[in-house]
């Protein structure tokens, strides 16, 4: 078996919502790459479990399997969990090579998800009278080099094939597009990137720049991370602050990837709150390309703890 299986590990859960969230998306990427040994494994709570599919990835014949981390932060689970687990599989599969791929959350399709989850709420949300982008608003908005005045724009392209079977499994694989009336270019929206929050002050770092980024590229009134667990502000907090900081209509995107328990916590704040939710990233079409680039990419250089150490 010369093209390396595919083994997406996700957190896991007791809420079966979560599960099966995790089997649609990898229903997803073979649906992109249907020549792709795909499977599921999870860390904990769920199975199957990560170890037992790498052992029965090697006991299918396969010699290379690169494992794809379903998580969007690089803390403990991925720092830790995973290699633990992949070490202890290698160790028992001496002739399986097993390398790590890097966690999803710095690949643009994961981004370009997360914006499509907030376009549909924002288009299935209610609308204040006179609120929606007007062509006014997009007039405040020419020359400041905000994505609302250029129209479409392909922010991937398409992947050229050189002949070898990572280039044949991506072919034709393109990146998200950007709609030339994009309802996200809104100077009055207020947006709260809300994660489960992590002991790593680095890893919630990540989420407060990745929201700032989007603040600055959209033009909008105001923006905030929030945590469910661990760090402040909470998306109860993070809500309040926009709306004061001057937004007229809130929306709060789950930084997660499935529902379950914490991320219920971020609907009911945003209930409570007034606000709009989002759905959770979830199994879209860019989340699925973001784990095909990821697999690719360790594949053809290595684990990802190689390549940046």
């Amino acid at each position: 078996m010369s093209v390396p299986a595919l083994v997406a590990v996700a957190h896991g859960s007791r809420d079966p919502r979560s599960a099966a969230t995790i089997t649609a998306l990898a229903a997803e990427v073979r649906g992109q790459a249907p020549d792709l040994d795909v499977r599921v494994s999870f860390l904990d709570l769920s199975a199957p479990r990560l170890g037992d599919v790498l052992d029965g990835v090697a006991a299918d014949g396969h010699r290379h399997a690169v494992v794809v981390p379903l998580l969007l932060g690089n803390a403990f689970h991925a720092r830790s969990d995973v290699p633990g687990l992949v070490a202890s599989a290698a160790s028992r599969n001496p002739l399986l090579h097993i390398d790590t791929s890097d966690v999803l959350g710095p690949d643009p399709g994961t981004d370009a998800a997360a914006l499509s989850r907030l376009r549909d709420a924002l288009a299935a949300g209610p609308h204040l009278a006179g609120h929606p982008v007007t062509s006014q608003a997009r007039h405040v908005l020419r020359g400041t080099g905000f994505p609302c005045e250029d129209g479409a724009r392909p922010r991937g392209g398409s992947h050229v094939a050189d002949g070898s079977p990572t280039s044949q499994v991506l072919h034709g694989l393109r990146g998200p597009d950007m709609p030339g009336e994009d309802p996200l270019c809104d100077p009055g929206l207020g947006v709260v990137l809300a994660s489960v929050g992590s002991s790593r002050a680095d890893a919630n770092r990540v989420v407060a720049d990745r929201v700032d980024g989007w603040r600055e590229r959209f033009g909008w009134a105001a923006a905030s991370a929030a945590y469910v667990t661990a760090a402040e502000p909470t998306p109860a907090q993070a809500i309040e602050a926009v709306r004061a900081a001057g937004a007229r209509r809130v929306v709060v995107v789950p930084w997660v990837l499935a529902p379950g328990r914490l991320p219920d916590r971020i609907v009911e704040a945003a209930a409570d709150g007034g606000a709009l939710v989002a759905d959770p990233v979830g199994p879209h079409p860019d989340l699925a390309a973001a784990v095909l680039r990821q697999w690719a990419a360790a594949v053809e250089h290595g684990s990802a703890a190689r390549r940046v150490g």
